[in-house]
């Protein structure tokens, strides 16, 4: 990384596939970066940083770059497979305390068993009646045994 911003979320990368550089975003980043977690934690990656990473020609440049980062995860590391689906999120772990520059490392789950979903409760169950509802609202309150006072239900 030559240059990275991290308040306004991008940098430059210089390789010598990219003459001038590539402009890479904090949403291309995979694997590994840092974040100021004392406010929105916008990853990003520390100047001097040794990166590989995927790019296209920017058609007009980006940031002053004819090229532009589609993927940046850092030297020697596999980065996880890119989805098919048209929406995907990612999931960051913090790693350690901040470093002198206030940057926190972070690191993206990137194996299923790393970001299991808990067990779903198990709720009691009743059997009761309408007390009354709101059609126009969708919301009503039902009477049984198990919840005195009604339960307040919507759709």
């Amino acid at each position: 990384m030559r240059t990275w911003n991290q308040q306004l979320g991008w940098g430059v990368i210089d390789s010598e596939a990219t003459p001038g550089g590539a402009s890479a975003t904090a949403t291309m980043i995979r694997v590994e970066a840092v974040a100021d977690l004392t406010g929105f934690p916008m990853m990003g990656l520390r100047p001097g940083t040794q990166v590989d990473f995927e790019w296209s020609v920017a058609d007009p440049p980006v940031n002053g770059c004819d090229y532009e980062a589609q993927l940046v995860w850092p030297a020697g590391a596999t980065p996880p497979e890119q989805s098919s689906v048209a929406y995907s999120g990612s999931l960051w772990n913090s790693v350690g305390d901040p470093g002198p520059d206030g940057l926190t490392i972070m690191r993206q789950v990137t194996e299923p068993d790393e970001a299991r979903q808990p067990e779903a409760a198990t709720l009691p169950t009743a059997v009761g009646t309408v007390r009354s509802w709101n059609d126009s609202e969708g919301w009503g309150v039902l009477d049984s045994g198990a919840t005195p006072g009604g339960a307040w239900a919507h759709f």
